[in-house]
């Protein structure tokens, strides 16, 4: 395990340096409460208090959108679509990719076998 890591710049400049002073094991509940998403008001773990002027949460089936006190902002539906839309053409190129490269392995796979080729 890498106990420092330099951030330098491409002047060869030192920007910032990062070094592990201490390893300690956590409880499974102090685990549960440095990796839980950070809500509106409340104090992280890591960072300390924290303030957020707006809070966007596309996690679930439909968009939430609040302010930093937690009271729901409305939103343009057009853009919550076109962010939707924009996650499904992700998905949407993913699959594809997948389904083209297990197809060429498939082909791969079946010209290389004695019975699959015809003379």
């Amino acid at each position: 395990m890498a106990y420092e890591a330099k951030n330098i710049g491409l002047d060869g400049q030192l920007i910032r340096q990062y070094a592990i002073v201490d390893v300690t094991e956590f409880t499974p509940r102090e685990f549960d409460a440095l990796v839980a998403v950070p809500s509106a008001g409340s104090d992280d773990p890591v960072r300390g208090h924290l303030t957020f002027d707006q809070v966007q949460d596309y996690s679930g089936a439909s968009p939430r959108v609040t302010t930093g006190d937690g009271s729901p902002i409305e939103t343009n539906p057009a853009v919550v679509q076109s962010k939707l839309r924009v996650a499904r053409m992700k998905w949407s190129g993913w699959v594809i990719g997948i389904g083209l490269v297990t197809a060429a392995a498939a082909i791969w796979f079946l010209r290389r076998q004695s019975w699959f080729v015809r003379s």
